[in-house]
């Protein structure tokens, strides 16, 4: 898709719902996302070893490099709620479309099969996008986080792979997917969800 117009700028962000079907997995997409998130924390919460929670300069073992006066602010739960919104937003959007472009490239340098450049190209827009998250991590101190971080970009992404498939109506005949569709709603919603819950972790007098 090298071409800037607002319905491949949809599809690109993977909220293109051209039918009934994508719609209703839309609508079913955004609670069963809210659980997921909800259901990740309690998991990273439970096996911080295998998945720390850490995830976000709010959730640091070190509250040295956060800002407080941000972290009060997020104390409402309609606060922090609307602004998790935003982040899960604009970071599922900046992950998709970091994988067009690099879909785009691979394309251009003569790779045709669609399926593995789309693959490669949502791992390397999730890999990019961790990488973003340098300056919250405080550098390299803590290389862990970002490896926790691009486990739970990958979780959102299967399931938008899935959400994809069962929108697109792929599911029934995986045969006939000769391009790997993505939805957006529930990668969204997962990610609103675990960042939503996870800040009700943190307790700031």
């Amino acid at each position: 898709m090298g071409v800037e117009t607002i319905p491949i700028l949809i599809k690109t962000l993977g909220y293109h719902m051209p039918d009934l079907r994508s719609k209703i997995v839309a609508l079913v997409s955004l609670p069963l996302g809210f659980l997921g998130g909800y259901l990740l924390v309690k998991f990273s919460s439970a096996y911080s070893s295998i998945l720390p929670i850490a995830t976000f300069p709010f959730a640091s073992s070190s509250f040295a490099t956060a800002g407080t006066s941000l972290l009060s602010a997020l104390g409402s739960p309609s606060m922090a709620f609307f602004f998790f919104a935003v982040v899960a937003f604009f970071e599922e959007g900046t992950a998709l479309y970091l994988a067009k472009n690099i879909s785009n490239f691979m394309y251009s340098k003569g790779v045709k099969n669609t399926i593995f450049i789309v693959l490669v190209s949502l791992l390397g827009g999730r890999i990019v996008l961790t990488f973003h998250h340098w300056q919250a991590y405080g550098g390299w101190s803590q290389p862990y986080l970002y490896l926790s971080a691009l486990m739970l970009f990958t979780i959102f992404t299967i399931m938008g792979i899935f959400a994809g498939l069962i929108a697109r109506g792929y599911i029934k005949d995986l045969s006939a997917v000769r391009i790997i569709p993505v939805f957006a709603p529930i990668m969204f919603a997962l990610h609103l969800s675990f960042d939503f819950f996870l800040s009700r972790l943190m307790i700031i007098s």
